[in-house]
């Protein structure tokens, strides 16, 4: 639409649909693994690339509580991708629990919604601009 052409990085930037776990779990649902591997393919391919992963969740429970999941979930996310093969150098995360929500708590839907991992790319520009492919 920008006239711009579309990056195989972009699905990869900000709020990752396709990762999954469990109400009140860190375990990676297997669903999600397809998404996941397709990640890490790409910060294979582009060894100049890191990401924060960042964890959320809805506002269900405590605070404590949803800032230790978010945290989990995330580590959970790194975990799978350096069993990958990427290196954790290359990795960090961050928990906000119920902090940032996208959608509405107050609906079935929204807490879904706001239940998510979202990948942070560092250097994606630079990565971009480069043409390192």
């Amino acid at each position: 639409a920008d006239g711009c052409p579309d990056h195989e990085l972009d699905e990869f930037s900000g709020y990752i649909e396709g990762i999954h776990f469990n109400l009140g779990q860190s375990v990676i649902l297997i669903d999600s693994y397809v998404k996941l591997n397709k990640g890490a393919e790409l910060l294979k391919k582009y060894p100049g690339l890191n990401v924060i992963i960042e964890g959320h969740t809805d506002d269900t429970g405590t605070l404590e509580v949803n800032m230790e999941l978010s945290k989990a979930r995330a580590q959970s996310v790194k975990n799978h991708l350096t069993n990958y093969g990427i290196d954790a150098s290359r990795i960090s995360i961050e928990a906000f629990g119920p902090t940032r929500p996208i959608a509405d708590n107050a609906t079935k839907e929204g807490r879904a919604r706001n239940r998510r991992i979202e990948f942070r790319l560092l250097n994606l520009e630079e990565v971009k601009r480069s043409g390192q492919e």
